[in-house]
Protein backbone atom coordinates (compact mmCIF):
# COMPACT_ATOMS: atom_id res chain seq x y z
CA UNK A 1 0.00 0.00 0.00
CA UNK A 2 1.75 3.53 -1.18
CA UNK A 3 1.79 5.51 2.00
CA UNK A 4 1.94 9.44 2.32
CA UNK A 5 2.42 10.05 6.06
CA UNK A 6 2.62 13.18 7.62
CA UNK A 7 2.79 13.65 11.60
CA UNK A 8 3.70 16.07 13.57
CA UNK A 9 3.64 16.01 17.98
CA UNK A 10 5.67 16.85 20.68
CA UNK A 11 6.90 13.77 21.14
CA UNK A 12 8.27 13.17 17.92
CA UNK A 13 8.53 16.64 16.12
CA UNK A 14 7.44 16.57 12.76
CA UNK A 15 7.81 14.62 9.63
CA UNK A 16 6.94 13.56 6.52
CA UNK A 17 7.19 10.44 4.52
CA UNK A 18 6.09 8.65 1.04
CA UNK A 19 6.49 4.91 0.50
CA UNK A 20 5.72 1.43 0.47
CA UNK A 21 4.18 -0.57 3.23
CA UNK A 22 3.19 -4.21 3.17
CA UNK A 23 2.89 -5.51 6.37
CA UNK A 24 1.91 -4.08 9.77
CA UNK A 25 5.19 -4.51 11.15
CA UNK A 26 6.48 -2.31 8.59
CA UNK A 27 3.70 0.10 8.79
CA UNK A 28 4.63 0.57 12.49
CA UNK A 29 8.76 0.52 11.89
CA UNK A 30 7.72 3.80 9.09
CA UNK A 31 5.60 5.48 11.59
CA UNK A 32 7.93 5.55 14.20
CA UNK A 33 10.57 7.11 11.67
CA UNK A 34 8.30 9.51 10.80
CA UNK A 35 7.65 10.59 14.38
CA UNK A 36 10.28 9.56 16.10
CA UNK A 37 8.69 7.58 18.56
CA UNK A 38 10.41 5.06 19.75
CA UNK A 39 8.90 1.73 18.59
CA UNK A 40 8.95 -0.51 21.25
CA UNK A 41 6.81 2.32 23.02
CA UNK A 42 4.61 2.76 19.75
CA UNK A 43 1.08 2.23 19.64
CA UNK A 44 -1.29 3.12 16.51
CA UNK A 45 -4.95 4.46 16.84
CA UNK A 46 -7.04 4.58 13.44
CA UNK A 47 -10.91 5.80 12.83
CA UNK A 48 -13.07 8.34 14.20
CA UNK A 49 -13.10 8.26 17.11
CA UNK A 50 -9.73 6.87 17.03
CA UNK A 51 -9.20 3.09 18.50
CA UNK A 52 -6.23 1.25 19.59
CA UNK A 53 -5.16 -1.63 16.75
CA UNK A 54 -2.38 -4.62 17.57
CA UNK A 55 -1.79 -6.58 15.07
CA UNK A 56 1.33 -9.05 14.74
CA UNK A 57 3.79 -7.95 12.42
CA UNK A 58 3.69 -10.09 9.79
CA UNK A 59 0.14 -9.49 9.15
CA UNK A 60 -0.29 -8.27 5.39
CA UNK A 61 -1.62 -4.65 5.97
CA UNK A 62 -4.67 -5.03 3.50
CA UNK A 63 -5.98 -7.23 6.11
CA UNK A 64 -6.17 -4.37 8.84
CA UNK A 65 -8.37 -1.56 9.63
CA UNK A 66 -5.66 0.72 8.07
CA UNK A 67 -6.16 2.13 4.77
CA UNK A 68 -5.75 4.57 2.48
CA UNK A 69 -6.03 7.77 3.30
CA UNK A 70 -8.02 6.42 6.64
CA UNK A 71 -7.43 8.70 10.12
CA UNK A 72 -4.25 7.46 11.81
CA UNK A 73 -2.73 8.44 15.36
CA UNK A 74 0.84 7.11 16.25
CA UNK A 75 1.05 7.43 20.11
CA UNK A 76 3.47 6.79 22.57
CA UNK A 77 2.43 3.98 25.37
CA UNK A 78 3.09 5.89 28.41
CA UNK A 79 5.08 4.58 31.23
CA UNK A 80 4.51 5.60 34.87
CA UNK A 81 7.62 7.96 35.79
CA UNK A 82 7.82 8.27 39.71
CA UNK A 83 11.09 10.42 39.60
CA UNK A 84 9.37 13.77 40.38
CA UNK A 85 6.55 16.59 40.62
CA UNK A 86 7.44 17.54 38.00
CA UNK A 87 7.26 14.33 35.56
CA UNK A 88 3.66 13.45 38.12
CA UNK A 89 2.75 16.73 36.03
CA UNK A 90 3.43 16.01 32.62
CA UNK A 91 1.52 12.69 32.99
CA UNK A 92 -1.45 14.62 33.74
CA UNK A 93 -1.34 17.07 31.09
CA UNK A 94 -0.31 13.89 28.45
CA UNK A 95 -3.65 12.13 29.90
CA UNK A 96 -5.70 15.82 29.28
CA UNK A 97 -4.75 16.02 25.54
CA UNK A 98 -7.53 15.64 23.09
CA UNK A 99 -6.74 14.48 19.48
CA UNK A 100 -8.56 16.11 16.87
CA UNK A 101 -9.52 12.95 14.74
CA UNK A 102 -9.36 13.82 10.69
CA UNK A 103 -11.80 11.62 8.00
CA UNK A 104 -10.99 11.30 4.34
CA UNK A 105 -13.58 11.25 1.86
CA UNK A 106 -11.37 7.83 0.99
CA UNK A 107 -11.09 6.30 4.25
CA UNK A 108 -13.26 2.85 4.52
CA UNK A 109 -15.04 1.97 7.87
CA UNK A 110 -13.74 -0.91 8.99
CA UNK A 111 -13.18 -0.55 12.93
CA UNK A 112 -15.58 -2.96 13.44
CA UNK A 113 -13.61 -6.00 11.98
CA UNK A 114 -10.63 -5.35 13.89
CA UNK A 115 -12.38 -4.57 17.55
CA UNK A 116 -12.63 -8.34 18.85
CA UNK A 117 -8.24 -8.17 18.30
CA UNK A 118 -7.42 -5.22 20.07
CA UNK A 119 -5.91 -5.04 23.67
CA UNK A 120 -7.17 -2.74 26.41
CA UNK A 121 -4.35 -0.57 28.14
CA UNK A 122 -4.38 3.01 29.58
CA UNK A 123 -4.75 5.74 27.70
CA UNK A 124 -1.11 6.45 26.47
CA UNK A 125 0.27 10.38 25.53
CA UNK A 126 0.95 10.75 22.22
CA UNK A 127 1.39 12.66 18.89
CA UNK A 128 -1.14 12.88 16.06
CA UNK A 129 -0.58 11.29 12.60
CA UNK A 130 -2.63 12.25 9.83
CA UNK A 131 -3.08 12.51 6.19
CA UNK A 132 -4.54 15.55 4.76
CA UNK A 133 -7.24 17.14 6.89
CA UNK A 134 -10.45 16.01 5.54
CA UNK A 135 -11.54 19.21 3.13
CA UNK A 136 -15.35 18.19 5.07
CA UNK A 137 -13.83 17.72 9.11
CA UNK A 138 -11.98 21.42 8.23
CA UNK A 139 -15.95 22.86 7.70
CA UNK A 140 -16.29 21.67 11.58
CA UNK A 141 -13.28 24.30 12.00
CA UNK A 142 -15.52 26.91 10.99
CA UNK A 143 -17.34 28.91 13.63
CA UNK A 144 -21.11 27.75 12.84
CA UNK A 145 -22.23 30.12 15.29
CA UNK A 146 -21.95 32.76 13.20
CA UNK A 147 -25.74 34.41 12.33
CA UNK A 148 -27.28 32.59 9.22
CA UNK A 149 -30.75 33.81 8.57
CA UNK A 150 -32.56 36.27 6.59
CA UNK A 151 -35.72 37.90 7.35
CA UNK A 152 -38.72 36.43 4.92
CA UNK A 153 -42.07 37.17 5.56
CA UNK A 154 -43.33 36.79 8.87
CA UNK A 155 -40.14 34.53 9.81
CA UNK A 156 -36.80 33.86 8.75
CA UNK A 157 -34.90 31.85 6.27
CA UNK A 158 -31.84 29.90 8.77
CA UNK A 159 -29.41 27.63 7.56
CA UNK A 160 -29.50 24.54 9.33
CA UNK A 161 -26.18 23.08 9.94
CA UNK A 162 -25.49 18.95 9.37
CA UNK A 163 -22.06 16.80 10.92
CA UNK A 164 -19.33 16.64 8.93
CA UNK A 165 -18.99 13.50 8.11
CA UNK A 166 -18.54 12.70 4.43
CA UNK A 167 -22.45 12.16 4.20
CA UNK A 168 -23.75 15.80 4.73
CA UNK A 169 -25.69 15.53 1.35
CA UNK A 170 -27.05 12.69 2.39
CA UNK A 171 -28.16 13.98 5.87
CA UNK A 172 -29.24 17.16 4.70
CA UNK A 173 -31.93 15.69 2.01
CA UNK A 174 -33.11 13.49 4.89
CA UNK A 175 -33.53 16.43 7.12
CA UNK A 176 -35.45 18.73 4.30
CA UNK A 177 -37.52 15.23 2.69
CA UNK A 178 -38.98 15.22 5.93
CA UNK A 179 -39.98 11.05 5.92
CA UNK A 180 -39.10 9.34 9.31
CA UNK A 181 -36.98 6.94 9.48
CA UNK A 182 -35.14 7.70 6.27
CA UNK A 183 -31.56 7.63 6.65
CA UNK A 184 -28.43 8.26 4.75
CA UNK A 185 -27.57 4.61 3.83
CA UNK A 186 -31.11 4.47 2.54
CA UNK A 187 -30.50 6.90 0.07
CA UNK A 188 -27.41 5.49 -0.85
CA UNK A 189 -29.01 2.61 -1.49
CA UNK A 190 -31.70 4.21 -3.65
CA UNK A 191 -28.79 6.02 -5.90
CA UNK A 192 -27.42 3.02 -6.60
CA UNK A 193 -30.91 1.59 -7.69
CA UNK A 194 -31.60 4.39 -9.52
CA UNK A 195 -28.55 3.52 -11.55
CA UNK A 196 -28.63 -0.08 -12.26
CA UNK A 197 -32.52 0.88 -13.49
CA UNK A 198 -31.49 3.62 -15.85
CA UNK A 199 -28.00 2.40 -17.38
CA UNK A 200 -28.36 4.15 -20.39
CA UNK A 201 -28.64 7.57 -18.58
CA UNK A 202 -26.04 6.98 -16.08
CA UNK A 203 -23.54 4.98 -18.25
CA UNK A 204 -19.72 4.57 -17.21
CA UNK A 205 -18.79 7.86 -19.48
CA UNK A 206 -20.86 9.82 -16.75
CA UNK A 207 -20.32 8.08 -13.83
CA UNK A 208 -16.45 8.56 -14.77
CA UNK A 209 -16.02 4.68 -13.51
CA UNK A 210 -17.69 1.10 -14.34
CA UNK A 211 -21.49 0.94 -13.00
CA UNK A 212 -20.67 -1.55 -10.77
CA UNK A 213 -17.43 -0.04 -9.08
CA UNK A 214 -19.26 3.60 -9.04
CA UNK A 215 -22.78 1.73 -7.13
CA UNK A 216 -19.81 0.09 -4.54
CA UNK A 217 -17.74 3.82 -4.37
CA UNK A 218 -21.13 5.40 -3.41
CA UNK A 219 -22.28 2.71 -0.84
CA UNK A 220 -19.37 3.44 1.31
CA UNK A 221 -20.06 6.12 4.03
CA UNK A 222 -17.03 8.00 3.28
CA UNK A 223 -17.93 8.76 -0.47
CA UNK A 224 -19.62 12.19 -1.07
CA UNK A 225 -22.33 12.89 -2.83
CA UNK A 226 -22.92 15.36 -5.63
CA UNK A 227 -25.07 16.43 -8.58
CA UNK A 228 -25.74 12.51 -10.08
CA UNK A 229 -27.22 12.05 -6.51
CA UNK A 230 -28.82 14.81 -6.18
CA UNK A 231 -30.74 14.01 -9.57
CA UNK A 232 -31.77 10.49 -9.39
CA UNK A 233 -32.86 11.50 -5.45
CA UNK A 234 -35.46 14.22 -7.22
CA UNK A 235 -36.77 12.21 -10.02
CA UNK A 236 -37.12 8.90 -7.14
CA UNK A 237 -38.91 11.56 -4.50
CA UNK A 238 -40.57 13.96 -7.12
CA UNK A 239 -38.82 17.09 -5.93
CA UNK A 240 -36.90 19.62 -7.15
CA UNK A 241 -33.54 19.83 -5.35
CA UNK A 242 -31.84 23.31 -5.45
CA UNK A 243 -28.39 23.71 -4.35
CA UNK A 244 -26.75 26.51 -3.89
CA UNK A 245 -22.52 27.71 -4.43
CA UNK A 246 -22.29 29.72 -1.32
CA UNK A 247 -18.97 31.30 -3.03
CA UNK A 248 -20.65 31.84 -6.56
CA UNK A 249 -24.13 32.12 -5.30
CA UNK A 250 -24.89 29.90 -8.60
CA UNK A 251 -28.14 27.51 -8.27
CA UNK A 252 -28.30 24.13 -9.40
CA UNK A 253 -31.56 23.18 -10.23
CA UNK A 254 -32.42 19.17 -10.00
CA UNK A 255 -36.20 18.52 -11.23
CA UNK A 256 -36.57 21.83 -12.28
CA UNK A 257 -39.92 22.66 -13.74
CA UNK A 258 -40.94 18.89 -13.43
CA UNK A 259 -42.23 18.96 -9.64
CA UNK A 260 -44.69 20.80 -7.18
CA UNK A 261 -42.19 20.90 -4.39
CA UNK A 262 -39.10 22.27 -3.60
CA UNK A 263 -36.05 21.89 -1.26
CA UNK A 264 -33.25 24.04 -1.09
CA UNK A 265 -29.35 23.15 0.10
CA UNK A 266 -26.15 25.28 0.65
CA UNK A 267 -23.01 23.99 -1.04
CA UNK A 268 -19.32 25.63 0.44
CA UNK A 269 -17.31 23.51 -1.90
CA UNK A 270 -16.63 21.27 0.72
CA UNK A 271 -20.22 20.56 2.64
CA UNK A 272 -24.14 20.52 2.35
CA UNK A 273 -26.22 22.10 4.74
CA UNK A 274 -30.14 22.93 4.10
CA UNK A 275 -32.31 25.68 4.31
CA UNK A 276 -35.28 25.58 6.30
CA UNK A 277 -38.28 28.54 7.25
CA UNK A 278 -38.38 28.77 10.89
CA UNK A 279 -40.75 30.90 12.86
CA UNK A 280 -38.10 33.36 14.52
CA UNK A 281 -34.84 33.26 15.36
CA UNK A 282 -34.70 31.08 18.04
CA UNK A 283 -36.95 28.25 17.19
CA UNK A 284 -36.26 24.96 17.45
CA UNK A 285 -36.20 22.60 14.25
CA UNK A 286 -38.92 20.75 15.19
CA UNK A 287 -40.95 23.48 13.87
CA UNK A 288 -38.70 24.21 10.73
CA UNK A 289 -40.46 24.03 7.31
CA UNK A 290 -38.31 22.31 4.75
CA UNK A 291 -40.26 21.89 2.14
CA UNK A 292 -41.41 25.10 -0.35
CA UNK A 293 -43.98 25.13 -3.10
CA UNK A 294 -43.20 25.93 -6.73
CA UNK A 295 -45.02 28.47 -8.46
CA UNK A 296 -43.97 27.82 -12.37
CA UNK A 297 -43.82 31.32 -14.16
CA UNK A 298 -43.97 33.51 -10.78
CA UNK A 299 -41.63 35.46 -9.10
CA UNK A 300 -39.33 32.90 -7.26
CA UNK A 301 -39.23 34.88 -3.68
CA UNK A 302 -37.87 31.88 -1.77
CA UNK A 303 -34.95 30.93 -3.95
CA UNK A 304 -34.25 34.86 -4.13
CA UNK A 305 -34.15 35.07 -0.45
CA UNK A 306 -32.17 31.55 -0.44
CA UNK A 307 -29.83 33.14 -2.45
CA UNK A 308 -29.56 36.25 -0.32
CA UNK A 309 -28.65 33.54 2.87
CA UNK A 310 -25.58 31.89 1.04
CA UNK A 311 -24.72 35.97 -0.30
CA UNK A 312 -24.71 36.51 3.79
CA UNK A 313 -22.73 33.50 4.58
CA UNK A 314 -20.08 34.04 1.93
CA UNK A 315 -17.88 36.81 3.88
CA UNK A 316 -17.02 34.09 6.50
CA UNK A 317 -15.83 31.24 4.19
CA UNK A 318 -12.43 32.22 3.26
CA UNK A 319 -11.42 32.10 6.94
CA UNK A 320 -11.61 27.87 6.65
CA UNK A 321 -11.53 27.24 2.90
CA UNK A 322 -8.00 28.71 3.60
CA UNK A 323 -7.33 26.08 5.56
CA UNK A 324 -7.16 24.22 2.69
CA UNK A 325 -6.27 26.84 -0.31
CA UNK A 326 -2.85 24.74 -1.40
CA UNK A 327 -3.45 21.32 -1.78
CA UNK A 328 -0.57 19.09 -3.64
CA UNK A 329 -1.08 15.89 -5.55
CA UNK A 330 1.54 13.38 -4.22
CA UNK A 331 1.68 11.33 -7.53
CA UNK A 332 1.88 14.12 -10.24
CA UNK A 333 2.82 17.32 -8.10
CA UNK A 334 -0.17 19.59 -9.28
CA UNK A 335 -0.90 21.96 -7.03
CA UNK A 336 -4.55 22.53 -6.46
CA UNK A 337 -7.07 25.38 -4.44
CA UNK A 338 -9.25 23.99 -2.15
CA UNK A 339 -11.54 20.83 -2.10
CA UNK A 340 -13.36 21.22 -4.90
CA UNK A 341 -10.46 21.55 -7.05
CA UNK A 342 -8.49 18.64 -5.59
CA UNK A 343 -12.12 16.19 -6.06
CA UNK A 344 -12.03 17.39 -9.98
CA UNK A 345 -8.17 16.92 -9.76
CA UNK A 346 -9.12 13.00 -8.52
CA UNK A 347 -11.93 13.04 -10.92
CA UNK A 348 -9.97 13.63 -13.78
CA UNK A 349 -6.77 11.95 -13.32
CA UNK A 350 -7.14 8.98 -11.21
CA UNK A 351 -5.26 10.06 -8.20
CA UNK A 352 -5.96 9.74 -4.84
CA UNK A 353 -3.37 10.90 -2.89
CA UNK A 354 -3.08 14.72 -1.91
CA UNK A 355 -1.29 16.17 1.37
CA UNK A 356 -2.00 20.22 2.19
CA UNK A 357 1.28 22.41 1.25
Amino acid sequence: MQLYLKAEGRDGGEGEYGGQASTFGEFRRRLAQVTSLPLETLRIKVGDPPEFIDFPDSTPLADTPITKNCAVYAVRERVQDTSGPEAASGAAAAATTEHTPHTCENCTNATAAHSSRQEQRSEPEGSQLSRLPSVESSFDMADKSIPALVAFRDGYLVRRSVPSDNSCLFRSLCSVLGQVGLTSERLRELVCQGILDNPEQYNEAVLEKPIPEYCHWISQPSSWGGGIEMAILSERFSVEICSIDIQSLRVDRFGEGKYARRVILLYSGIHYDYVAFASSASAPRDFDQTEFGVVLGADDAVLAAAVELAASLRGHQSHYTALLARIKCNECGQIVHGGSEAQLHATTTGHTSFIQV
